[in-house]
């Protein structure tokens, strides 16, 4: 009997013990709802909200930079609902290669998660709250909203935070302006922007800045989100960085010149010049009829009758 209530005790103990640490664990993970106002965020302390000067929605960002930022950082997120089980097992499989943590697996909204509400600690507890903020995000946010939070608090350089920033200080334009070769600079610095940006000091790619924007232009091709043009003048003027007054829009074709006629052939204008026009036949006139004079009248009074005349004085005879 005392084995069984000691057996119950510790069942108890431990549910009770699991219970105060939900508890704990959700009464101090931030209130995600903050998100949808203004609010300075945790890691960088970037002041998210859209009186900000240096916030932009969605619809002013250049589709290619969205387009190159979603396929090098989660290539299927308008696909999954906030973890990307593929990538995770992916990065699983190198973290154990190597012995240490080498490759993340996050998400764009796993990243949201942590620059807006979580530190860079590497803690299983900081984990786990990003994974519980990241469902609530999900919950909450379309995806489009999520992208467009996530463009502008992202790091990309020393003291630069959101794409307006980091488009007016690499490039001197607005977001909405950025052309592809613009993109795959800023997508190539996300992972290591503090390291990565040096190459915009020194005016110089490095090899690997190279090799990584080729492979995001690549992506760029292959999915159609640029032309064959756009891809060849990008992949040419690579080397002209940090591309001032470099244009990629692609001349326009030449107009192409009527080949000249064959010897002895007349070009069909001008037959048509030369061959005389058929007159129109006369139109037949109908010969208008003159007025007719009215005939005149040739009947002849009719006589009045007279009665006999009677002789003066004499009577008549009735």
């Amino acid at each position: 009997m005392s084995n069984n209530t000691g057996k119950l005790n510790l069942i108890t103990g431990i549910i009770t013990a699991l219970t105060a640490l939900v508890v704990w664990f959700i009464a101090t993970t931030p209130n995600v709802t903050v998100i949808n106002r203004c609010l300075h965020t945790s890691l960088y302390h970037v002041w998210l909200c859209d009186r900000n000067p240096d916030y932009v929605p969605l619809r002013q960002i250049s589709p290619i930079f969205r387009a190159i930022v979603v396929e090098s950082e989660d290539g299927n997120f308008y696909r999954h609902h906030g973890f990307d089980w593929s990538q995770i097992h992916d990065s699983f499989d190198k973290d154990l290669e190597s012995h240490r943590i080498v490759r993340g697996g996050s998400t764009i909204t796993q990243q949201l998660a942590k620059n807006v509400f979580l530190t860079k600690d590497r803690t299983i507890i900081r984990k786990l709250r990003e994974a519980y903020i990241t469902v609530q995000l999900e919950a909450m946010l379309t995806k489009s909203k999520i992208l467009e939070k996530y463009l502008n608090v992202i790091e990309l350089g020393p003291g630069i935070y959101g794409v307006k920033a980091a488009a007016r200080h690499y490039f001197n334009k607005s977001p909405a302006d950025l052309n592809v070769l613009e993109a795959a600079y800023l997508a190539y610095l996300i992972p290591n922007p503090r390291v990565y940006s040096r190459t915009f000091e020194r005016k110089t790619l490095t090899p690997f800045a190279k090799f990584r924007m080729t492979e995001l232009m690549d992506d760029m091709d292959r999915m159609g989100k640029i032309s064959d043009a756009e891809y060849a003048l990008a992949k040419n003027d690579l080397d002209l960085f940090p591309w001032q007054n470099v244009s990629l829009t692609p001349a326009p074709a030449p107009a192409t010149a009527a080949a000249p006629p064959a010897p002895g052939v007349v070009p069909q204008a001008a037959q048509a010049a030369q061959t005389p026009t058929a007159a129109a036949p006369p139109i037949a006139v109908a010969p208008q009829s003159m007025p007719q004079p009215m005939p005149q009248s040739t009947t002849l009074p009719t006589p009045q009758a007279t009665s006999p005349s009677t002789p003066s004085g004499a009577k008549s005879v009735r």
